[in-house]
């Protein structure tokens, strides 16, 4: 794509080519004058972009003539993007070129010269070729930084909708090594490097990241590859700046291309571990950090075939909070917050290492359990009662009174292979938690679904 020789050598140039436009270049220089004060009156009156006339300049057309062509691609390209033309609509490139090359051919049909017309005609080629390859650049840069920002937009909202922040660190780190990409073409189109750049892949914000224990968030089989493509976008940085402060746009322009996949392929990585913690994050309840509602629907499934499996008994026990609206009520939300993550944690040391607890929301959990049979989950369910002891709580809290909980524990046989409807499972077991508060609170109610997912009353008993 940048190889001038190529572009030269397609376009005819040769030794003979180049004496013949340092022969006439006196001759051109003459007429040219005149032609390009007529391309500025032209130019007005069509209201070209002033920035377009920059092609006009000494430094572009008068230079290649006069040196005959002989001249390295990385300094013509480097005149053209000196000629701060960003922004210009590239056709209007187009049509003061195309008066360009007329002018040229008038000046070659003067001379009698044919082949000179045709010389001078892929010198234009040669300009509005390198032109392209700035306009690619420029689209590339704009494509680049709107998917970046896209990207960062989405998981924003993501976060948004789970009401939980986002992890700005991870979107620092994307932002940050996408912008290597960004920097590097940038360098390519004229843009000078200022200030210090961090090259050391340790002491970016990913690295300081990482080095704090981000690393246990990547899996164990994907650090290797996630470090080597950490690392090249660095390597390949160091040369990018060295490039774009020594002033060698050959250097440049032959390293875009390795920086734009580097700096994929860490993007592409670090999307992998942000989704993944988004995953994580949309699955917890962010008071009690306890699994949430998604979770458990994903759970329940998993359990009910390992019960169809194993002949075992699944059992769901929704617990509620025993008269929670006073505690909201008369000593806030903040103390109601309290109160749920403070049972949390008494909760937790009495359950079995296989029992799952869940935030169902309010001042609801459930709890999911596997038993061999029914006698089992209600002896789960007394146990839980029985060793919770609600004073323990009102002491921790300085509450004025202790906080209890009722029980509504559904037991769902080893042939169920999926969860029953939703509305008619919690509605089951809604039942046995109203039979609970109806009767006192502070207790437990017991019932078995049948075949349909309904409750059977012929099985609801206090525990």
């Amino acid at each position: 794509m940048f190889d001038i020789l190529h572009i030269k050598h397609a376009l005819g140039f040769g030794e003979r080519e180049a004496e013949l436009l340092r022969a006439v270049y006196p001759q051109w220089r003459a007429a040219w004058t005149e032609q390009r004060a007529a391309i500025i009156a032209w130019a007005r009156e069509e209201a070209i972009d002033g920035r377009v006339l920059s092609l006009l300049d000494d430094s572009l057309f008068p230079y290649l003539i006069a040196s005959g062509a002989e001249i390295a691609f990385a300094e013509i390209y480097q005149r053209i993007v000196e000629l701060e033309r960003r922004g210009v609509p590239e056709y209007q490139d187009h049509l003061l070129l195309s008066r360009v090359r007329e002018a040229f051919i008038d000046f070659a049909e003067a001379q009698d010269n044919r082949r000179l017309a045709q010389i001078l005609c892929h010198l234009v080629d040669l300009v509005q070729s390198i032109l392209a390859i700035t306009y690619q650049l420029e689209a590339l840069v704009a494509r680049f930084q709107e998917r970046a920002e896209y990207e960062v937009a989405r998981i924003r909202r993501l976060y948004a909708l789970i009401d939980r922040p986002a992890p700005e660190v991870l979107l620092n780190a994307f932002t940050d090594h996408q912008a290597w990409k960004i920097r590097a073409f940038r360098y390519a189109l004229g843009e000078k490097e200022t200030g210090q750049s961090e090259l050391d892949p340790a002491k970016c914000r990913l690295g300081r990241w990482l080095q704090q224990g981000g690393w246990s968030f990547i899996p164990e089989s994907e650090r290797e590859a996630f470090d080597a493509a950490h690392r090249q976008v660095h390597d390949i940085a160091a040369q990018i700046v060295e490039y774009a402060r020594t002033g060698d746009v050959e250097g440049l322009l032959t390293h875009l291309w390795a920086m734009e996949a580097a700096s994929e392929a860490i993007g592409q990585e670090l999307l992998k571990v942000i989704d993944s913690h988004f995953v994580t994050a949309a699955t917890l309840d962010p008071l009690t950090d306890l699994p949430n509602r998604r979770s458990f629907e994903l759970d329940a499934v998993k359990l009910l075939r390992l019960g169809k499996r194993h002949n075992l008994y699944v059992a769901v026990h929704l617990l509620d909070i025993d008269l929670f609206k006073r505690v909201n009520d008369t000593l806030g939300h903040a103390v109601g917050d309290q109160v749920l993550k403070g049972l949390v944690e008494m909760l937790q040391p009495l359950l079995r290492k296989e029992d799952r607890l869940y935030r169902w929301g309010g001042e609801e959990f459930v709890l999911l359990t596997l038993h061999e049979d029914a006698r089992g989950a209600e002896a789960f369910a007394q146990r839980l009662l029985s060793r919770y002891d609600p004073s323990e709580l009102q002491k921790r809290l300085a509450l004025p009174w202790p906080i209890t909980f009722s029980l509504g524990s559904l037991l769902i046989p080893p042939d169920f292979a999926e969860l029953p409807p939703e509305g008619r499972l919690f509605d089951a077991v809604d039942q046995l938690l109203y039979r609970a508060k109806e009767n006192g609170r502070n207790q437990a109610w017991f019932g078995i679904v049948n075949e349909k997912g309904y409750l059977r009353e012929d099985t609801v008993h206090r525990v």
